[in-house]
């Protein structure tokens, strides 16, 4: 969800807006929607350019694929995503499922909860 003041992250980063954590520091002042809106946009940008350059596939995948793939390379950044070396080559493959079940065996999965249950349905089914 969106939060204007700074707040500490699960993984005790200092995080504002809709998740941003680059530069941000504990005593930073709120900020706006209209900003909170721009480091979205920016860092959904930078998701997709990790995404893409860790998941070969990443352009012919289907799009309820590929906001899997981004939507973790938004959430860990381009070198922790580029640990999923095993679920990466099964989506590479396109072996959806194996994909799927990798995604759930991983700390990240027990770190993001639901939204790992969320993004696995979505990478086996191919569904929005």
């Amino acid at each position: 969800g969106l939060r204007l003041k700074v707040y500490v992250d699960s993984l005790g980063y200092p995080t504002i807006g809709w998740g941003h954590h680059h530069g941000v520091r504990a005593n930073d002042p709120p900020i706006t929607r209209e900003i909170a809106d721009k480091l979205l946009a920016e860092d959904i940008e930078f998701a997709i350019e990790d995404a893409r350059a860790v998941c070969t596939s990443f352009d012919s995948l289907d799009g309820p694929r590929k906001t899997v793939v981004a939507n973790m390379a938004f959430n860990m950044g381009r070198d922790r995503l580029a640990q999923f070396k095993n679920t990466i080559a099964s989506i590479n493959a396109g072996d959806y499922t194996d994909a799927s079940l990798r995604m759930l065996q991983s700390k990240w999965a027990s770190q993001v909860g639901q939204r790992a249950q969320f993004l696995s349905q979505r990478m086996a089914s191919g569904k929005w």
